[in-house]
């Protein structure tokens, strides 16, 4: 597995945990914070779904894109 897939599951695991600080870690360590999974949803469309609001203002605060669409929804949705 290369350390980009690597760090995007990882980004994604703390998300769905609520590890706020090392997700903001993880993010000043590169992750990419708007690639998309298999089914095309990105960091913050995870933190959102997910009620994680806390998570989605530090993605939003790092240039996490609004405009993102999965299924025709945007993350605010």
């Amino acid at each position: 597995m290369n350390k980009e897939l690597e760090k995007q599951k990882e980004l994604l695991n703390l998300i769905t945990q609520g590890r706020a600080y090392n997700v903001n870690l993880l993010i000043q360590e590169g992750a990419d914070i708007n690639a998309e999974d298999e089914y095309g949803d990105t960091p913050l469309h995870h933190a959102v779904t997910l009620g994680k609001t806390r998570i989605a203002k530090i993605l939003i605060e790092n240039g996490a894109d609004l405009n993102a669409r999965n299924n025709n929804l945007f993350p605010q949705q």
